[in-house]
């Protein structure tokens, strides 16, 4: 049931919520509702890779907490919706990831991102279409990581599509190491275009609405090694790898 979004949003609830794969997907747990599903389609110029045209296929759903599935969450502030926290630690130290179960409603009053648009497609079929910016044109093939595996490589490509490599790095623009890395952790691909030798980036965000009855789970904020505060106030947020089926 969900298909490979379940298996997205299992990641996302192991990544962030340190919960077990196998416990998530154990009968009775969760549920995952095929009829909240909602499906966006954006074309965006992102300052981050400049001149890079990056394709945003976004995907929204609602998963619910079952009876049987509250005590595998009673770490994370069930089964009365208290506050908690989670920690992550990288090479870049420990950031400490701060959530709140809202009422439903009051999430959307206070503006909590990423709730889908009142009026969106259900279905994923409008990506499909190349005039619309679609993902899936048969003219564009996913390069493979062997193919962009280093700078040189990538520069190659950048390069023959007309986009200058020098503006990455620079100001608010990612290093290209950023994007090597980005594709090489199925974060993202890169397609190209052999006609019109144009290459384009695609991302496939996730929203979840991670529920229990009329409680939805929000980021409120992190806190970073050196005690810097970034504001969230976002859904549980994860990417659809390509393996994710």
């Amino acid at each position: 049931e969900g298909g490979g979004l379940f298996t997205t949003v299992v990641r996302a609830l192991h990544e962030e919520l340190g919960i077990a794969p196998d416990q998530l997907q154990q009968k009775g747990v969760l549920k995952y509702r095929t009829d909240s599903y909602h499906f966006e389609l954006e074309r965006i110029d992102s300052p981050s890779y400049p001149g890079l045209t990056s394709i945003y296929r976004t995907h929204h759903v609602q998963v619910d907490i079952l009876e049987e599935g509250v005590e595998l969450f009673k770490e994370c502030g069930l089964p009365h919706c208290m506050d908690f926290q989670t920690e992550e630690s990288s090479e870049l130290g420990t950031t400490t990831h701060f959530w709140r179960w809202y009422d439903t409603t009051v999430a959307l009053q206070q503006g909590v991102v990423k709730f889908p648009p009142p009026i969106l497609s259900s279905s994923p079929v409008l990506a499909d279409d190349p005039d619309k910016g679609g993902a899936s044109d048969d003219s564009w093939r996913t390069l493979a990581h062997s193919e962009v595996a280093n700078e040189a490589d990538l520069v190659v490509f950048l390069e023959r599509s007309g986009i200058d490599p020098s503006k990455f790095g620079t100001g608010k623009a990612k290093t290209l190491a950023s994007l090597i890395k980005e594709v090489a952790k199925g974060d993202s691909t890169l397609q190209w275009q052999e006609q019109t030798s144009s290459i384009r980036r695609i991302a496939e965000p996730l929203f979840i609405q991670f529920r229990r009855d009329d409680k939805v789970l929000v980021e409120v904020e992190q806190k970073f090694t050196d005690g810097r505060v970034r504001k969230r106030n976002m859904l549980l947020a994860e990417k659809k790898s390509p393996e994710d089926v």
